[in-house]
């Protein structure tokens, strides 16, 4: 399944995998040590410019 979800505006794209990292893991959609897939655009906040897609690890301990 996926859930998607929309966060706060991130200004720098080194940010995009801890945000959406931590955000799965307070949204208990991603358990410690699963994977997230993060889809986003640059430039940041242009309206369907997908051309990133990332996978991040939740880390085994908080």
């Amino acid at each position: 399944g996926v859930e998607a979800r929309v966060v706060s505006t991130i200004t720098d794209p080194e940010d995009l995998a801890r945000v959406a990292v931590d955000e799965a893991m307070a949204a208990e959609l991603c358990p410690p040590g699963h994977r997230v897939l993060i889809l986003a655009g640059l430039p940041m906040g242009s309206p369907g410019a997908a051309n990133i897609l990332r996978i991040a690890h939740a880390p085994l301990r908080r």
